[in-house]
């Protein structure tokens, strides 16, 4: 979920770490349509590795950024030699968090991911339906067999507050999730529910300077406030 990954990012940076942001969508890369920045923003050092993006503090890249428009046209071998450069040509500078937004599924990028860097956890992002609870379960299992350690799986859009009264809906009513949470609590794997929130949807469509503060971070359950 690129949207989690953005609201992550932001909202470690605030807590005080230093955030880099990884999109490895080759195909269809969010990052760009979530942050937009102004074209040819991209560049190279002298040793001719990447340049990451400082925005609001947090220093993003993205295939996206590099070449948009050009993901589809992409052959299966030349995308995953785009993977290995984002993985390994990006100058991040000195990072206390890296957060890698790949695509779904358990194809090869999140195996060159597990063969290419030290990986701490994984945060899995699901809707409570059993198509998507699926897929959760297949990377749970791949990143059981590379040693990369599930920390976290986060239900998204799992209700929706009615603004009238405040009762909290569940927007999915599929008996799958019961057992991936007792799966989950088997291995002591955290799960987290986030609600619809429609104000995640009013991101603006051009780019605008980071203290504009007008991209929304996403509803705290626990508080009415924003990050």
């Amino acid at each position: 979920s690129c949207p989690g990954a953005v609201n992550l990012a932001y909202s470690m940076k605030q807590m005080g770490f230093e955030v880099g942001l990884l999109d490895l969508d080759i195909y269809g890369p969010s990052l760009p349509e979530l942050v937009r920045l102004p074209p040819n923003c991209v560049t190279q050092n002298e040793a001719g590795r990447i340049i990451p993006i400082d925005y609001g503090g947090v220093a993003l890249m993205s295939w996206g950024y590099i070449n948009p428009g050009e993901a589809s046209t992409i052959r299966a071998p030349i995308a995953n030699q785009i993977v290995g450069q984002l993985l390994t040509g990006v100058e991040w500078g000195p990072l206390d968090i890296l957060i890698i937004d790949s695509p779904p599924g358990t194809g090869d990028v999140l195996l060159s991911i597990a063969q290419t860097l030290s990986v701490d956890g994984s945060v899995l992002v699901t809707t409570s339906n059993s198509i998507s609870l699926a897929d959760v379960n297949k990377g749970l299992q791949l990143f059981t067999k590379v040693d990369i350690e599930p920390l976290l799986v986060v239900r998204n859009m799992a209700s929706v507050c009615c603004e009238v009264c405040q009762h909290e809906q569940p927007i999915f009513a599929d008996a799958a999730m019961e057992g991936l949470t007792e799966f989950l609590t088997e291995r002591s794997v955290g799960l987290v529910d986030l609600p619809l929130d429609e104000k995640l949807s009013q991101a603006p469509l051009s780019f605008q300077p980071a203290n504009a503060l007008l991209y929304p971070f996403m509803r705290n359950p626990q508080h009415q406030e924003r990050s």
